[in-house]
């Protein structure tokens, strides 16, 4: 949970680059008590934190007895109980933690034991005899790992910043930019520094002084299995099972385990299924105490009621999150622009204080067609529907002011949206629908240079033909691919991290990946209902208020903190005349009209797009 880092080097001993390790890992540090250690053995050098105060329970390294393999291990292996079943050589009963078990697992079957790994997991696996480095990301993407290679060496770090700390070109990249301006995020497999990349999902790379190749073990792929097909009632036993596996294993590795709570169909029913294995569960929310538009905490109550959890709701001032801001912006590794970061940065500073593992909702909207859009796509796959809904809706929203200020001007930005992209092809209404600002927009307002093929050909490997199809599963496989993978497990990973608190998504268990993407498209969404088949499985367990509510992101109230609280961001230097100029990435025209749009009747997105320029820039004065 505290971050490695490491250094392969193909001519001089890596001793060469301790000092720089040294830096690399010591970027990462967040308290007092956790301190760098290094392992460096000639031209390979791993480096990790330690927490003088659970030393206990960390994986760290571990060498073989022979001292022929080193295994490096960040994060948890799922179901280690079965693994053990698959190693031979050793006393299974002496392996004791999860690298143990992995670093015999890799001696024993080499890199094809991969593909069996289930967790939230980065590590890297070192054989001394053939010289060579594995280096693997688990396979939905839970931790980040970067890496950078030039002819000399092979760095790899599970953040950013640590690999910042070598002498290195730090240049921005900006094809990867023109994406953030657009979705609030980066694509996934690339950063904002040009020859710096992140490892996809599903994959390792494989490294030696002979070659260099990257392998994928894992992919989300569609796969209809012929029984699910008709048996509804069967298919939602069945996910109701693997759900409960998931959860019992998390619990049984982390017996404190707690539940974010926020009042939503995903985190209950995970909370409900936890408290089946776990009396006194801690349950926690967090909502808004000077606006109710952006409070549901009354719905996770209700929930931690009928289960009688431990439960601690955590309202946010403006005055809380003025306090915090600066940390979040600390926590940010790259440029993210998902403004409900900030609420989860406050809940998981909270909630380290009282755990220091939690289960979380994640993945299950992705996964079962959760979101409002997807709704959208449903209606836009019937001939006709979408040219009826968009000439009903045109005339009436464009009149009406738009933003997410409030629950009428929010369902007037979000209907204004939906029109506009029923008139697209679907290539371009997915895109429409998951960005917020166009091309056009990112273009006017960047003076940098844009690899508009670097981009295109970034963008198309996600937004392709298999979207035209009927099938939502196509758009919900694309979702997975980028939204779950640029934002959703990135905002996640990094307010958790930043906060030293370990967060397990159960839905986002690869056995439940798999059979979902196993299910028809219609056991997951119809024209009135989405997420059927998770209402169906867990229609005993939630009060019926949480199942009917609508839906509701974790949104906070920008534009209000922008004309008061936050106001001084908007005024700071880091947006003025001057320095934009001087900085040569932005055109402050544009920027200038961004701010009278935030400030007239009607501002739209145009908080989104002012707050991803200011977290640009927090982060370019830090880093650059």
């Amino acid at each position: 949970m505290c971050g490695i880092a490491g250094i392969f080097s193909f001519d001089k001993a890596s001793t060469e680059y301790s000092k720089y390790l040294e830096k690399s890992i010591s970027a990462l540090i967040k308290n007092k008590n956790e301190k760098p250690n290094l392992f460096i053995e000639d031209n390979i050098a791993f480096a990790y934190l330690k927490n003088t105060q659970h030393a206990e329970n960390q994986n760290n390294i571990v060498i073989s007895d022979d001292k022929n393999y080193l295994l490096l291990l960040e994060g948890d292996i799922f179901y280690t109980e079965n693994l053990k079943n698959l190693i031979n050589n050793t006393d299974k009963i002496k392996l004791k933690t999860d690298s143990e078990i992995l670093l015999f697992l890799l001696i024993e079957h080499g890199e094809s034991i991969i593909e069996k790994l289930n967790g939230n997991f980065v590590f890297a696996f070192f054989n001394k005899i053939t010289n060579t480095l594995i280096v693997s990301r688990d396979y939905i993407g839970f931790k980040n790992l970067f890496f950078y290679k030039d002819d000399e060496k092979f760095i790899f770090s599970t953040e950013l910043k640590s690999i910042l700390q070598f002498d290195i070109t730090k240049e921005i990249n900006s094809a990867a930019l023109f994406s953030y301006l657009q979705l609030n995020y980066i694509l996934p497999n690339v950063s904002i520094i040009k020859n710096i990349n992140k490892l996809g999902y599903g994959s390792f790379l494989k490294i030696n002084k002979q070659g260099f190749e990257i392998k994928n073990y894992y992919k989300i792929i569609p796969s209809f299995n012929p029984e699910n097909y008709d048996n509804f009632e069967i298919a939602s036993s069945k996910l109701r099972q693997l759900l409960s596996d998931a959860i019992e294993d998390n619990l049984a590795k982390h017996p404190d385990a707690s539940c974010f709570l926020s009042g939503g169909i995903d985190s209950s029913l995970i909370t409900a299924l936890a408290s089946k294995f776990k009396k006194n569960l801690n349950t926690f929310s967090i909502g808004y105490k000077d606006v109710d538009f952006f409070d549901e905490t009354q719905f996770a109550e209700l929930v931690a009621q009928k289960y009688n959890t431990n439960h601690t709701s955590f309202k946010i001032t403006n005055q809380e999150l003025l306090d915090n801001i600066d940390s979040a912006f600390d926590n940010f590794d790259e440029p993210f622009a998902d403004s409900s970061a900030l609420a989860l940065n406050i809940l998981s500073k909270h909630v380290s204080q009282h755990s220091s593992v939690v289960l979380s909702g994640d993945g299950a909207d992705e996964m079962f067609a959760g979101y409002n859009k997807h709704s959208a796509h449903f209606q836009a796959s019937y001939p006709g529907t979408k040219e009826k809904i968009a000439a009903g809706l045109n005339p009436i929203w464009k009149i009406v002011p738009k933003s997410r200020s409030s629950k009428m001007s929010n369902l007037a930005r979000q209907l204004d949206r939906f029109a506009t992209g029923y008139g697209l092809n679907p290539n371009d209404r997915y895109w429409f629908w998951a960005t917020i600002g166009t091309e056009e927009y990112a273009k006017n307002i960047l003076k940098l240079p844009i690899d508009y093929s670097q981009f295109s050909a970034k963008k198309h490997k996600y937004i392709n033909q298999d979207i035209c199809l009927k099938d939502i599963n196509n758009v919900l496989l694309t979702d997975m691919n980028l939204v779950l993978q640029g934002d959703m497990l990135i905002k996640v990973s990094t307010m958790s991290a930043g906060n030293r608190l370990k967060i397990f998504a159960p839905f986002l268990d690869k056995n439940i990946i798999d059979y979902s993407f196993s299910l028809p498209s219609h056991f997951k969404i119809n024209s009135t209902s989405r997420k059927r088949i998770l209402k169906n499985a867990f229609n005993d367990l939630l009060p019926d208020e949480i199942f009917s509510r609508p839906k509701h992101g974790f949104e906070v109230p920008l534009l209000m903190w922008f004309k008061k609280d936050l106001k001084h961001l908007i005024e700071d230097k880091i947006l003025s005349e001057d320095f934009i100029k001087e900085q040569g990435i932005f055109n402050y025209k544009e920027i200038s009209s961004l701010k009278q749009k935030l400030n007239s009747p009607n501002p739209h997105d145009s908080p989104a797009k002012i707050w991803a320029i200011i977290v640009f820039q927090k982060w370019w004065t830090k880093h650059m």
